[in-house]
């Protein structure tokens, strides 16, 4: 398997965040964890849009053909 890529995850939480689910993937991949980390506050902010009374970001690292297929592949 090669490097690694990242996809950010947004989650919808119950109140006071401690039982979340994926609510949908940010259609971007990232290069690096901190990448993805650093894209996460404008990235909650265009999910916002989600009913659930917490959202949280999370990056998870997945293998540079599944995040390009995850985001329609390359063109």
């Amino acid at each position: 398997m090669g490097p690694l890529a990242f996809v950010m995850t947004i989650m919808g939480c119950a109140d006071g965040g401690s039982v979340c689910i994926p609510a949908r993937t940010v259609p971007t991949t990232y290069v690096s964890r901190e990448a993805c980390a650093a894209a996460q506050v404008q990235m909650l902010a265009a999910n916002g849009d989600l009913e659930f009374p917490v959202i949280q970001a999370e990056c998870r690292a997945v293998a540079p053909h599944v995040a390009s297929r995850k985001t329609g592949g390359e063109r």
